[in-house]
């Protein structure tokens, strides 16, 4: 009898085929979506080591050990599985960024403000350690153009931008923070962060890595809000 193949919970695929779906949690239903895993996985592994566009549904399929058709029964081209690699990762950066500007946007005090920042730090830290490998592809491919089969990152890149910056806006509103444009310092943040979580994943020695979300969050904060 042939073992069930099992997801690797790093990774959760957001596009399943959706005829004969069979009862949610069946067989049926689990051997499909550890089918799109077993594709997910094989790609993810191969874009890590030779970029987006270089790689192929060929090769895909090959690593993955299935026919080529049935990679077209789960994705609709290579766009669609970068979306699916993607997606849950980006949902929960994009809701911890919005519970932040909600709770910044609340915040009648420094404490208040410092909260939110630390609270997203944490929240933070926990989605990245937990999808480092997608995390990676993220930072690896999140410049170019909104074109090809990378666009679902790069579309992320720009929501997530877009959130930063009204965050900070929002926080400059209060009036608590040292009159700096929010543009310049929400790009200076971003920027040190992402470097930092590209050494880190790259395998370089960082000091104090479970403190790390906690020193970054007391960095921006003291760096950008007003002395008393």
């Amino acid at each position: 009898m042939q073992e069930e193949l099992k997801p690797d919970p790093q990774i959760e695929p957001s596009q399943v085929p959706d005829q004969k779906p069979g009862v949610e949690g069946g067989k049926r239903d689990r051997n499909r979506r550890a089918k799109t895993q077993q594709i997910a996985n094989a790609a993810l592994a191969l874009f890590l080591e030779g970029g987006i566009e270089k790689v192929t549904i060929d090769e895909i399929v090959k690593s993955a050990e299935i026919a080529k058709g049935s990679f077209y029964r789960y994705f609709k081209d290579k766009e669609a599985l970068v979306a699916s690699l993607i997606q849950p990762l980006g949902e929960r950066v994009l809701g911890a960024l919005e519970v932040c500007g909600a709770n910044v946007e609340a915040a009648e005090s420094i404490e208040a403000q410092k909260a939110a920042y630390f609270e997203l730090a944490e929240t933070l830290a926990g989605i990245i350690f937990s999808a480092p490998d997608v995390l990676r592809l993220y930072l690896q491919e999140k410049r170019g153009p909104l074109q090809g089969p990378a666009r679902p990152i790069r579309q992320l890149t720009r929501d997530i931008g877009a959130l930063a910056l009204e965050t900070t806006e929002k926080a400059h509103s209060k009036g608590l923070l040292k009159p700096i444009s929010a543009q310049v310092s929400t790009l200076v943040v971003l920027g040190a962060v992402e470097e930092l979580l590209f050494q880190i994943l790259s395998g370089e020695e960082v000091e104090n890595l479970l403190e790390l979300p906690a020193a970054v969050a007391e960095l921006i904060f003291y760096g950008l809000h007003k002395p008393e």
